[in-house]
């Protein structure tokens, strides 16, 4: 089966914790998705259960390998990374607070993409300061016209309002030389020692 995370589960930051990532530098990788552990990992849509994939670098003699950019996290800076039309896919650590950015896109496929986590402004009260600041790092970086991915777009929506304990997972899938984005927002929670992920929805960025 071809890899899609357009129509899967994943988790992204097993490969930000990998060995060809402990930098956290940006760049074009060649990866895996497998299955992740089902004793341990779980994932679920409309409370049925639903396929859940771990992303992690590709080794020598690994088949249904794909190019990938990974756009880097740091915490408390804003990162970015340029794609171009010669990858399927870019991925980046979850979101939980974060914002995203989308700078424009040329014919090529050459495209900016941000992450910004700016949490030194965030108060027991109010997180506005830190959004605010996140929004200003991702215009000064990606210019006004920008499209941004912030936590008002994925921390409060649906059934999950009260709880305001949603995360995102980003991600851009590049067609023919032209990149489209998307994220799937989910909730992570602990039952005993297995990690279980409620996916939300996916939405178009």
């Amino acid at each position: 089966m071809v890899f899609d995370p357009r129509k899967a589960m994943f988790m992204a930051d097993t490969f930000a914790a990998s060995s060809v990532n402990d930098a956290d530098n940006g760049g074009r990788f060649a990866m895996v998705a497998e299955r992740a552990d089902k004793d341990f990992y779980k994932a679920f849509h409309n409370k049925k259960q639903i396929a859940l994939y771990t992303l992690r670098p590709a080794r020598q003699g690994d088949t249904d390998v794909f190019m990938a950019y990974w756009c880097p996290y740091t915490n408390q800076q804003t990162r970015y990374t340029t794609l171009t039309g010669n990858a399927d896919f870019m991925f980046t650590a979850t979101m939980d607070g974060c914002s995203f950015g989308i700078g424009s896109r040329t014919p090529d496929g050459t495209c900016l993409v941000s992450h910004s986590n700016q949490n030194q402004f965030e108060t027991k009260d109010s997180k506005a300061e830190m959004i605010s600041k996140q929004k200003g790092a991702l215009r000064g970086l990606l210019g006004a016209k920008a499209k941004l991915f912030q936590p008002k777009d994925y921390r409060s929506i649906g059934t999950f309002k009260k709880t305001h304990g949603v995360s995102a997972a980003t991600f851009g899938v590049c067609d023919n030389r032209k990149w489209k984005f998307y994220s799937h927002r989910f909730m992570k929670k602990y039952n005993g020692v297995v990690v279980e992920y409620d996916l939300y929805d996916t939405v178009a960025l």
